[in-house]
């Protein structure tokens, strides 16, 4: 008997691409999957140009007030009942084959709780811009995750006891919500990257992750409440050291993005966290040339 897939897809004024959002969930032409579709307040003619799956047995569609992606995206988990969990967002695509390739690894190998792989990148139209993905890891990829985010959420399969054990996402966190729900699975869940082209993710400026003082600040916020539930998973000195490379990191985007004072301060706090490690002192010692070069 076929597994059951429940694709997760949530819009907000998204009308005039979700539809190639869903046609490629449905060109996986797989037999048992339910597409749950959360509409997050949207003002556009989004409700009209869903009309034609309205009616489909596999289609599940529902509305809420304007509450954010994550909120959405549990609203919609409380309708899925399969046995994989996938996410697609309504601007972005699936390649072919992405859930026949990845149903077939994960019988394959029941260890794993969580597949993922790489994205093409493309612009607003449509149109390829790269393909250069970041490094990416297996495992327990807590060490990795508190790095960066390496997941790429439109390209992940996860077994329902996931869920089940870790609970779904955090509502309150209105940005890189992703983030913290893969963060606060990787102690308890095995993750599999597989290098292979599963997604095409739609870049423009209006999406949310342009905002990276919010995205900083989200991160900042998942990272404490991952260590305040997960005291002694590492040691105290390893902690301090990824702090102070995330307060080096922030100290140089604000720096590219021409506040002086703001990088100034990050890089201070980088210091505090980690005084030996270079990054800090050197995105201080830089941060001046950084927002002249940005004022020009």
């Amino acid at each position: 008997m076929a597994a059951k897939i429940s694709v997760i897809m949530t819009t907000y004024n998204r009308a005039k691409l979700i539809t190639e959002a869903i046609a490629s969930v449905y060109a996986q032409n797989y037999p048992d999957l339910q597409l749950i579709v959360v509409d997050d307040g949207s003002t556009d003619n989004t409700l009209e140009i869903l009309q034609p799956w309205l009616g489909r047995d596999d289609f599940i569609f529902l509305q809420q007030a304007n509450q954010g992606q994550p909120a959405a995206q549990n609203l919609a988990l409380t309708r899925a009942s399969g046995d994989f969990i996938c996410f697609l967002d309504s601007d972005n695509i699936w390649l072919p084959g992405k859930l026949e390739r990845q149903l077939a690894f994960m019988a394959e190998h029941p260890e794993i709780d969580i597949l993922y792989g790489d994205l093409i990148t493309i612009d607003g139209e449509g149109r390829e811009t790269s393909r250069y993905n970041m490094p990416r890891f297996s495992g327990r990829i807590y060490r990795e995750l508190l790095k960066d985010n390496c997941v790429s959420g439109n390209t992940a399969m996860m077994r329902r006891h996931c869920l089940e054990r870790c609970g779904p996402f955090d509502a309150s966190v209105r940005v890189a919500a992703d983030f913290e729900m893969w963060l606060r699975y990787s102690p308890h869940c095995t993750f599999h990257y597989l290098p292979e082209f599963f997604a095409k993710y739609r870049v423009f400026p209006d999406q949310i992750s342009s905002d990276k003082e919010r995205r900083f600040n989200s991160v900042r916020m998942s990272m404490t409440k991952f260590f305040t539930a997960n005291p002694n998973l590492l040691p105290v000195a390893e902690q301090q050291k990824i702090w102070a490379a995330f307060y080096a990191r922030w100290a140089y985007y604000r720096a590219k993005g021409g506040k002086l004072w703001p990088a100034i301060a990050a890089a201070i706090q980088s210091i505090r966290c980690y005084p030996w490690q270079k990054a800090g002192w050197r995105n201080l010692a830089v941060a001046p040339l950084l927002v002249w070069r940005a004022s020009r």
